[in-house]
């Protein structure tokens, strides 16, 4: 209200910036993306742009990340960039980087995916921030296992799991395991993949993290069924499709419910796969993303 009444543009937008923040923060998506365009067009209309313009574009790439819109993300950070490029803040740029290495990622493109990723990792070790450098490199780890690139993805998640243990980031360890776990199991170690998902979910479940201990149930199915265990495998789907469709994952959800799809054919129950294909094409999401790729919750 004081900065309407004195007509402060700059203040208006920075105050549009936290309200869309929090928004965010509570993702609540849509509206986070309707507060900072209000911001954005208020700005212009009265200083034309700035470092606040740029913050503002910052975190819109983000939230349309988020919302997977990755084109327009993209039109957001070349924005972004151009306005933040005098002030060169590391973090604000590392953070840029790294979102428009999911957003690349979504149109998959993954070299440039790669590279985005690859320049934020960069930004993150050279200001010594360990934490988002373990969750930048952890990214390109799934990146390469998406690739069929089992040993660059292993290397990437083992550096990752390092760096989450070194600064006690028990969450981003958790959530690295799964991903260590599922290279495992592709590369035919499925007993070492079993053991790492267990240890993933036994860490995700001391931390009440529902999300990555269902994860790590689908890496369990995917150890179970490599051994050749369908009914386990079936089991497990059902379970951790039970907890995504609780906690409104859509995306998980949909995989999940595709890949208990694929279980129960080889079982024979076709009925009952027709049933799960059915329910991953009604809430699959327009835009295909790696399976359990998480963003960074940065600050402000």
């Amino acid at each position: 209200a004081l900065a309407e009444s004195a007509n402060l543009p700059e203040w208006l937008a920075a105050s549009g910036h936290a309200q869309g923040f929090l928004a965010f923060r509570a993702r609540r998506f849509d509206e986070a993306r309707d507060v900072l365009q209000d911001a954005m067009v208020r700005l212009r209309r009265s200083t034309g742009g700035g470092q606040v313009l740029g913050k503002l574009h910052a975190l819109l790439v983000r939230t349309y990340v988020e919302l997977g819109l990755p084109a327009q993300a993209v039109e957001s950070f070349h924005a972004a960039a151009d306005q933040l490029a005098p002030a060169a803040d590391p973090s604000r740029q590392a953070l840029l980087h790294y979102n428009m290495g999911i957003a690349y990622e979504q149109q998959r493109s993954f070299d440039l995916a790669r590279s985005h990723l690859e320049r934020a990792a960069e930004l993150f070790r050279l200001h010594e921030n360990l934490h988002l450098l373990s969750v930048a490199v952890r990214s390109l780890g799934m990146l390469r296992l998406e690739q069929g690139d089992l040993h660059g993805a292993r290397s990437a998640l083992e550096q990752s799991l390092r760096l989450s243990i070194q600064v006690g980031d028990d969450e981003g360890r958790a959530q690295t395991l799964v991903e260590l776990a599922r290279a495992e199991v592709r590369r035919g170690e499925v007993e070492l993949g079993r053991r790492a998902a267990e240890e993933a979910r036994a860490l995700a479940t001391r931390l009440s993290d529902h999300a990555e201990a269902a994860r790590a149930e689908v890496v369990l199915a995917e150890a179970a069924k490599a051994a050749g265990r369908l009914q386990d495998a079936a089991e497990r789907l059902t379970a951790a499709a039970e907890t995504f469709k609780h906690l409104q994952m859509q995306a998980d959800f949909a995989q999940v419910s595709r890949d208990l799809g694929f279980v129960l054919m080889e079982q024979g129950e076709m009925a009952a796969a027709a049933q799960q294909f059915a329910q991953a094409f009604t809430h699959q999401s327009p835009v295909v993303t790696l399976r359990g790729w998480r963003g960074i919750d940065g600050s402000a």
